[in-house]
């Protein structure tokens, strides 16, 4: 786990240098929120990849955002005219993560 955390550091300052390419091809937002979402299935997840989930009021709550943004996205996949703006307009679904 601690050489992820030093990848993203790595990550995050070399953002600093190229913006460009790490918003418009390499998608470093999407990619912070992808590893959040791994941690999220490592805590959640049992071997036998039965999810598991606290029985948190927070948690229900945020169960039922990802839902409504879900279906968000798939019916907002035939209007998209190009990959980067999907996910720009998808930010606050996958951010949560």
């Amino acid at each position: 786990m601690r050489i992820v955390k030093y990848f993203i550091l790595l990550l995050f300052l070399l953002y600093g240098l190229n913006n460009f390419f790490f918003e418009r091809v390499l998608f470093f937002n999407e990619l912070l929120s992808l590893v959040g979402f791994s941690i999220f299935l490592k805590h959640c997840c049992k071997a036998n990849l039965k999810i598991v989930l606290p029985k948190s009021y927070v948690i229900r709550l945020l169960l039922f955002f990802w839902v409504i943004f879900l279906v968000y996205a798939l019916a907002s996949i035939p209007f998209k005219t190009e990959w980067y703006y999907y996910f720009r307009h998808l930010s606050i679904f996958y951010s949560t993560f």
